[in-house]
């Protein structure tokens, strides 16, 4: 029996007297085509009394994710063990139906699929044959993974592509392997015998896993051809030399094949990626006049292009170098890079050699990642080698090399489209030595649910003449808030908006809309104290994976009691025991000690509170770290040293930047408990032990000794 991949998700939801969300998600997300199991914790339910029903749907199926079983293993929590079928990346709505009541509440994103892609196949060794032929085809590149055991059972075959035809494939048209050898978890050997009845023309290679009774279709787009008996064999083409004319030529086939009998019949050149058709006219048994028109198909390059006779649905001869171009190079511009300042307009010209600048209109298109693209549209040129034009560089715009297309535009019958001539790499080179920034004037909290006011200040951006909006999110299920713009001057400005209800005690950026600069945030932030209960503080703000520690929580708007933190939990609490215990509470804060499981991923976490009178989803966050992994995190040299080091006497020195370090600090021995903060006792038994110093928002660790 396959060993079942154990994830978690934690899933929290309240009754139908309250508006369902999501809370917390323990992981993210899970893997698809896997069965997983994860955990649904609700509050003021009873999934022992009641009959509840659970499915996940999103805007394009309701059965990608497969409920395989329940599990109520409390009144509040359900094991599901589900399987994952889809081969995207993309969230899921988890719907609970109370089957007593009739209600039904849906957790939008509850759960996130990940995917490789689609399966690849990258090579096969092979990809011709005849009737009859006995022969071994090497699959490599295949996303699956053989020798682990996800393929109980496996298939190999090619399938006829027949474009004539909706019907399903017969048995003449899938040849299947006689057998295959698995040579890696992506790779095997495969052997076939092509019937001496199977039809001509291409074929798919297709390998069907069955997983967990789960079958997973993996569609290549490298092909097999089969040859036919009396196969068209091109015996000669009249050479082409020109790329801007109609041709003529002539294509005679061997005389053993009838052309008069070919059904479904082209004539075609891979030209920049896409087959350019020939029409043709059969003028005997084996051989026919072709008319190939190349005007209007974009710049040629130089080079021998192949000939493709299609016919039959599927039957094919090629013929290579049919077609040379000698008289059109590809279009090279001469000037480059070109060097540009942010904030300025500077007049460009682009030489190059055959471009025929004169003959069509010119759009270059480049992407300074400033919230939206350059696109400048140039008219045609007197001169058809070079070109003269404006170009602005947003002022945001970071210093480095940027690449940029030329598509040319071609305007005819009312329509006017861009046609793709070359990409430039490394084209446009920025000197940006200053950014421009936008900085609000400090102030202090500001409350929701209120009108407010608020001065701002830029550096190097033109708020009088460039700005054109501004706004903010204050939550991310809503829309932004639109802040209205006054008392505009070069450098300086006065806004204001109505700060949502909704919003929560926290800091927010502004962002500024201009209209040829882009999207600028704000430098600073603006800060809002929320009017509804808000858990805003989480001291110390990290804690270790299987390490017991104490904590203090300190919750704003809300009178603390024991019944108000009824409903307190750790989002990656998975359980029905809390790993915490309530050690004392305040008015507006909450003591405990709280054991992290050792199995808990590192990373950042939310603490929330929800009964019937409460729902908060905290805005501070706890940072859970593998105390394993502790020990090799780096850390410059240069930056903190720590002396003596082995420690003799009891005492140490902590310097940082060549400056005495008086931040904080924790001790921890090497099973990851904290010893003592910011104090060095002269009592500890020798042995290996971390300093967590906290700079900047940053942890560093470093490892001592104690002799």
């Amino acid at each position: 029996m396959k060993k079942i991949l154990l994830l978690t998700l934690l899933i929290c939801c309240s009754n139908f007297y309250f508006s369902q969300n999501i809370l917390s998600s323990f992981p993210k997300t899970i893997k698809d085509r896997t069965e997983t199991t994860i955990t649904v914790k609700c509050y003021n339910v009873d999934f022992k009394q009641n009959k509840y029903e659970f499915y996940f749907s999103n805007n394009y199926s309701l059965g990608f994710i497969v409920i395989k079983n329940i599990e109520f293993v409390c009144n509040d929590i359900a094991k599901i063990t589900i399987h994952s079928n889809n081969y995207f990346t993309t969230s899921y709505d988890l719907t609970i139906k109370d089957l007593n009541s009739g209600y039904s509440n849906t957790l939008k994103n509850a759960l996130q699929t990940y995917s490789n892609g689609n399966p690849v196949l990258t090579s096969i060794s092979k990809n011709k044959a005849k009737k009859g032929e006995k022969l071994t085809v090497k699959f490599s590149g295949l996303n699956t993974n053989f020798k682990s055991g996800q393929a109980s059972k496996t298939t190999v075959s090619f399938n006829h592509f027949n474009q004539g035809s909706s019907t399903s494939y017969s048995a003449s048209s899938t040849i299947y392997a006689t057998s295959y050898k698995i040579n890696s978890e992506t790779d095997l050997d495969a052997n076939f015998t092509i019937p001496t009845n199977a039809f001509s023309g291409f074929y798919y290679p297709t390998v069907e896993n069955y997983l967990d009774g789960e079958l997973s279709i993996y569609e290549m787009n490298k092909v097999l051809y089969v040859e036919s008996e009396n196969q068209a064999k091109i015996i000669s083409v009249n050479k082409l030399y020109s790329a801007s004319t109609t041709l003529l030529f002539e294509i005679t086939v061997n005389p053993e094949h009838n052309l008069y009998l070919d059904q479904n019949r082209e004539v075609n050149f891979m030209i920049n990626d896409h087959f350019i058709s020939a029409s043709s006219t059969i003028l005997s048994s084996n051989k026919m006049k072709c008319e190939l028109d190349l005007d209007n198909q974009g710049p040629i390059y130089n080079g021998s292009y192949s000939l493709y006779y299609t016919y039959n649905y599927g039957e094919f001869a090629s013929f290579e170098n049919a077609l040379i171009i000698n008289n059109n190079p590809r279009p090279t511009l001469t000037n480059l890079p070109i060097k540009l300042y942010p904030g300025i307009n500077k007049n460009v010209i682009l030489n190059g050699i055959n471009m025929k600048f004169n003959e069509f209109a010119t759009s270059i298109y480049v992407n300074f990642d400033q919230g939206s693209s350059t696109n400048i549209n140039i008219p045609k040129s007197n001169n058809s080698s070079n070109i003269t034009f404006d170009f602005y560089v947003p002022k945001g715009t970071k210093s480095g090399k940027y690449s940029f297309y030329i598509n040319r535009i071609i305007e005819g019958n009312g329509v006017s489209f861009g046609e793709y001539i070359d990409f430039y790499e490394n084209a446009i080179e920025v000197v940006n030595n200053i950014m421009p920034t936008v900085k609000i004037d400090e102030q202090n909290y500001f409350n929701s649910n209120k009108e407010i006011l608020f001065n701002i200040q830029s550096t190097g951006l033109n708020l009088e003449s460039d700005l054109q909006k501004a706004y903010v999110y204050f939550s991310n299920n809503e829309e932004p808030t639109p802040i209205t713009i006054s008392n505009k001057s070069l450098n300086k400005a006065t806004l204001s908006c109505y700060v949502s209800p909704f919003a929560k005690t926290g800091s927010y950026k502004v962002i500024f809309e201009t209209l040829k600069d882009g999207l600028f945030e704000s430098e600073n932030f603006l800060n809002i104290k929320g009017s509804n209960p808000d858990i805003t503080k989480i001291e110390p703000n990290i804690g270790y994976t299987g390490v017991t520690s104490e904590f203090t929580l300190t919750i704003e708007n809300m009178n603390v009691n024991a019944q108000t933190i009824s409903g307190l939990y750790f989002e990656f609490e998975d359980e029905c025991t809390p790993t915490f215990k309530i050690l004392n509470t305040t008015n507006e804060t909450v003591k405990l000690s709280l054991a992290v499981p050792s199995n808990v991923a590192p990373g950042k976490y939310k603490v929330f509170i929800k009964n019937p009178t409460t729902e908060i989803i905290s805005n501070a966050i706890l940072e859970i770290k593998d105390i394993k992994s502790v020990s090799i995190e780096s850390i410059k040299n240069n930056e903190i040293t720590i002396y003596p080091n082995p420690v003799t006497n009891g005492k140490i020195n902590i310097m940082f930047g060549g400056e005495p370090f008086n931040g904080e600090y924790k001790l921890i021995d090497t099973q990851g408990k904290i010893i003592n903060s910011n104090e060095f006792k002269n009592n500890m038994i020798p042995g290996l032990y971390f300093i967590e110093l906290t700079i900047d928002n940053r942890t560093y660790t470093r490892k001592i000794i104690v002799d």
